[in-house]
């Protein structure tokens, strides 16, 4: 997160959760809280991923356009069809086994742009897509 803000990138959380202040507990008890310009949580704007009202919402928040914003999600049922419905410019999934069980059914779904293991991972993607590497 430091490395990507550094950069001077924008970042966030979408996140679908039925509490207004987990999320931001969490980020503050990383330590990453200082890097987020904006949290947005399904329980306080009303709609879940993968729809892509909820993308359009952290886009106008953040004063971007869709191909401007790269996401990084886990669930292909969630994020990456999320992603791709907002018409966002980059999609970054990350492997978890421990949510597999959440993608079942959904090999039809054109994979996410990058498939990733690590966060690490992410700067260089990025540095890769807007031309920097």
């Amino acid at each position: 997160m430091e490395e990507l803000h550094n950069d001077g990138l924008q970042l966030g959380i979408i996140s679908n959760i039925i509490s207004s202040s987990f999320v931001p507990h969490i980020v503050k008890e990383y330590g990453i809280d200082k890097f987020m310009d904006i949290i947005i949580c399904s329980e306080d704007v009303g709609v879940r991923k993968p729809s892509p009202e909820i993308f359009e919402i952290a886009l106008r928040r953040l004063g971007l356009e869709a191909s401007e914003m790269a996401y990084v999600g886990d669930t292909i049922s969630r994020d990456v069809r999320g992603a791709q419905a907002a018409h966002l410019g980059l999609m970054i999934q990350i492997r978890n086994p421990a949510i597999a069980h959440r993608d079942v059914g959904m090999e039809n779904v054109p994979p996410a742009d990058y498939i990733i293991d690590e966060l690490w991972e992410i700067p260089d993607i990025i540095r890769k897509v807007n031309g920097e590497q």
